[in-house]
């Protein structure tokens, strides 16, 4: 094989495996019945698709405007979860 075919189909083979990524994202997505799972999964696939060490799903406190780790995939997963930023520190 050349390299210009080879290339090819390792691009395609990327393609092919974040677009997977992706469906397996939308049907769990669509599958969670409460915000609660539904931030989990998010967090779960945003870790598998890029990686990361650790991910957080923040949502703001309307009352005090703080940031509040709704769920967490990773490392230290029981201590950021529940953990509160005050407004302005992102």
């Amino acid at each position: 094989m050349t390299a210009s075919v080879t290339g090819r189909l390792r691009r395609a083979s990327i393609t092919s495996h974040r677009l997977t990524m992706l469906l397996n994202a939308a049907r769990s997505l669509s599958s969670a019945v409460s915000q609660k799972e539904l931030y989990q999964s998010l967090a779960d696939r945003c870790q598998e698709a890029i990686g990361a060490r650790t991910v957080v799903v923040y949502q703001r406190d309307e009352l005090t405007g703080e940031m509040v780790a709704q769920a967490v995939a990773g490392e230290h997963a029981d201590i950021l979860l529940g953990m509160r930023l005050p407004a302005g520190a992102t």
